[in-house]
């Protein structure tokens, strides 16, 4: 997969980075896709004009995620159960916010799809999103809970101090692997602070299964 990348062979990362239908986005994410996408991240290129093996990547797993999401969503249809947006699934939603200046949020996708692969409703924002504007949405979305999935080491936790202070009782889940950024959350029973994609995935199901 990272030769493939390198080789910006896009048709080949697509291949290499499908989802079986069967397949389980979590563990794609853990053992697979994430692993590749460090080591291409930490690969120094002499590129051509562009020439990007981090954009091929990134792009053949977003292309995986909504491939296996649509077909999996499809199948629930099929098999009885309402529509992604029926208002019933969009009572309990996940709202999934990435780092503000993360170009390529594929964390909270794989998220997402992880989430939707479990029965749960999640939405990911994207676009510019000030904290005002997100505040806007956490009160137009009316989530069950807020997630911030980020690969950073030392994400802009402004967002999360905001959302707290305006929606006190709402679950917020918090990715961060470094304590010594934990130690900026706000201390509180309902931000939840973890250390793994694992875990995030399962505080998220614990609020809304």
């Amino acid at each position: 997969m990272v030769d493939a990348a390198l080789a910006y062979d896009q048709a080949g990362c697509d291949d290499l980075l499908a989802i079986p239908a069967q397949g389980d986005p979590a563990a794609w994410w853990t053992e697979i896709a994430e692993p590749a996408w460090q080591r291409v991240a930490q690969r120094t290129v002499l590129a051509g004009p562009g020439a990007v093996p981090e954009v091929v990547l990134a792009t053949a797993a977003l292309r995986a995620l909504r491939d296996f999401t649509e077909a999996f969503e499809r199948a629930m249809v099929a098999g009885g159960a309402p529509p992604a947006n029926h208002p019933s699934r969009m009572r309990k939603i996940v709202l999934i916010f990435a780092a503000p200046d993360e170009v390529v949020p594929l964390s909270a996708h794989a998220l997402a799809a992880a989430l939707t692969a479990k029965g749960a409703t999640a939405r990911i924002v994207t676009g510019p999103a000030s904290t005002h504007r997100s505040l806007e949405l956490v009160t137009m979305v009316r989530p069950a809970a807020l997630v911030l999935a980020t690969a950073q080491r030392r994400p802009d936790l402004d967002l999360i101090h905001a959302v707290h202070e305006g929606f006190a009782e709402l679950p917020v889940i918090v990715s961060l692997r470094r304590d010594d950024a934990a130690s900026e959350l706000p201390l509180a029973a309902t931000v939840q602070r973890v250390r793994s994609f694992t875990a995030m995935l399962h505080e998220a199901l614990a609020v809304v299964t």
